[in-house]
């Protein structure tokens, strides 16, 4: 079973990118935090960055809902790609395809 759960905060959002075949794609980044205490005690976090990439009717829902700072729930699948740079090397990738969201709170209702 490929199937990852992940709650984190939107980072950069892309444009909806539209295809001739109507198919469309959305992709967004979201940042998760780990939190530990060091050996002097010391609250130490750490963020990572994740891919997230929605298509078709995924993709359509989140582009007018989601904005940079919304908590959002993510259920979907490890996707693994390799891309070729601008040097000319092959860089791998790794994308959480969407299967499932939910917006836990949106930036303006976070901080009121």
């Amino acid at each position: 079973m490929n199937k990852t759960i992940t709650c984190g905060h939107v980072g950069s959002i892309k444009p909806l990118h539209k295809f001739q075949n109507g198919n469309c794609v959305l992709r967004f980044s979201l940042a998760t935090n780990d939190y530990w205490r060091n050996q002097q005690g010391e609250q130490q976090t750490k963020v990572q960055w994740h891919r997230i990439v929605a298509y078709d009717a995924y993709a359509l829902s989140l582009v007018n809902k989601l904005k940079v700072g919304d908590k959002l729930y993510i259920e979907g699948s490890l996707d693994y790609n390799t891309y070729v740079n601008r040097d000319n090397i092959s860089v791998p990738t790794t994308e959480i395809k969407v299967t499932n969201f939910n917006i836990l709170t949106t930036k303006e209702t976070a901080y009121v």
